[in-house]
């Protein structure tokens, strides 16, 4: 399973598919820069319901296979291969109450930039594909795509994980 990445980089063109870009691990949305530049103000929804302006250093979407990466790395879930499912998990929230959210295939997440001047970056399984201005947006989803890992009949998903994780 891949996610699917949509990006509007003019706030003018939101509904207009700028940069479409397919990841197999991983999303990040970052805040980069000097101290002056202080968080990122990202505002997520889904289905059109926004769950409130969070204020951090970014965002990331997963894939099951690159949950164990940067995503847990930033409190997020791991998932166990073959779900059909992207965690959404937030970089240095200045809130107690961000938590990492998994959503299931036809729940596409809309990240919106709402910081005064800050711009973030988006990156694609570590490549960076552009930023989003003050007003713009990205929409990520899991796309049709698949990718075939290798995996060895005689490791389970929770053997690999009772040895990575004991």
């Amino acid at each position: 399973m891949r996610l699917r990445a949509a990006l509007a980089v003019d706030p003018g063109m939101r509904d207009e598919l700028v940069l479409a870009h397919v990841g197999l691990g991983c999303i990040p949305i970052l805040r980069f820069g000097t101290e002056e530049q202080k968080r990122a103000y990202l505002v997520p929804a889904i289905r059109g319901e926004k769950l409130g302006s969070q204020p951090c250093d970014g965002l990331i979407c997963c894939t099951p296979s690159g949950s164990t990466a940067y995503n847990l790395s930033n409190g997020g879930p791991v998932m166990m291969w073959g779900l059909e499912a992207m965690a959404i998990t937030f970089v240095a929230p200045h809130s107690l109450h961000a938590r990492p959210l998994v959503l299931p295939r036809g729940h596409d997440l809309n990240v919106t930039n709402r910081s005064a001047a800050q711009h973030v970056s988006v990156l694609v399984d570590g490549k960076s594909v552009g930023d989003l201005a003050p007003g713009a947006g990205i929409t990520v989803s899991i796309g049709e795509e698949t990718a075939s890992l290798a995996v060895l009949p005689e490791v389970s998903f929770f053997t690999r994980y009772h040895s990575v994780f004991p």
